[in-house]
C-alpha cells in the first residue's frame, strides 16, 4: 500500500512539473483563456472533433517525437487548444511536430492531430512567431535557393562519387512568393 502512495506521488509531483513547463498557474490560468481562439480554432474545417477529445494519451504514447522529447506531448497541446489558452502559439513544441500521421491513425475518437499542429502553425505565422532556426532557414533559401549555400567542396564531393552537377539555384520564385505572402516582413527581409 505505501508503495503504491508513493507512486502516486511520484506521477503527481510530474503531473505537477509538466504543468509548470507548460507555464500553468493556478492564480492567472481563467485570465489567459482566450474564447476566440478556442472557437476559431474549433470553427476550422475538422475542428469540431477537438470537443471529442477525453485526454486518452495515445497520441503522446505512439508519437515518435515525444519518445525522444520530454517536452513535447501532443496532448497537453491538444488540451490548451481546448482551453483557449492562445499561449501555445508561442511554443516551439508545436513546430516539432514531424507530421507522419500516426496519432491521426490511433486516435479513437478520430481527433485528426497533425492537422491541429498545422493550423497552430499556421497561426504562429501569422503573428510572426516563427522558431529563430526556420527564420533562418527561410532567410537561406531566399538568399541561396538552398537551405546553406552549396560550395567548391560539395561539387569536388559530388564529382568524386560520379554523381551529376548540382543544377543552378534559383531563389527568384521563393522570392516572389516571400513578396506576394508577407513572409519577407516576418524575415526581416527588404522588399524590392
Amino acid at each position: 500500500m505505501m508503495y503504491k502512495k508513493s507512486l502516486l506521488n511520484e506521477k503527481m509531483r510530474r503531473k505537477r512539473e509538466e504543468l509548470v513547463n507548460l507555464g500553468y498557474n493556478k492564480t492567472d490560468s481563467v485570465s489567459r483563456v482566450d474564447l476566440n481562439f478556442k472557437n476559431e480554432l474549433l470553427s476550422m474545417p475538422g475542428g469540431d472533433v477537438l470537443k471529442l477529445c477525453y485526454q486518452c494519451g495515445l497520441c503522446t504514447g505512439s508519437c515518435i517525437v515525444s519518445r525522444n522529447v520530454d517536452t513535447f506531448r501532443p496532448r497537453q497541446i491538444l488540451r490548451m487548444v481546448q482551453l483557449g489558452l492562445k499561449e501555445i502559439l508561442k511554443s516551439e513544441d508545436i513546430w516539432r511536430c514531424v507530421t507522419c500521421y500516426t496519432c491521426n491513425e490511433r486516435c479513437p475518437q478520430g481527433v485528426k492531430l497533425t492537422d491541429v499542429f498545422t493550423v497552430l502553425k499556421n497561426r504562429a505565422t501569422q503573428e510572426g512567431l516563427l522558431p529563430k532556426a526556420i527564420k533562418e532557414l527561410l532567410k537561406a533559401i531566399h538568399q541561396f535557393g538552398w537551405i546553406y549555400e552549396m560550395g567548391d567542396v560539395q561539387e569536388f564531393e559530388r564529382e568524386d562519387f560520379e554523381l551529376p552537377d548540382i543544377p543552378e539555384a534559383s531563389p527568384m520564385v521563393f522570392r516572389k512568393i516571400a513578396e506576394k505572402t508577407g513572409l519577407n516582413r516576418l524575415l526581416d527581409i527588404e522588399e524590392g
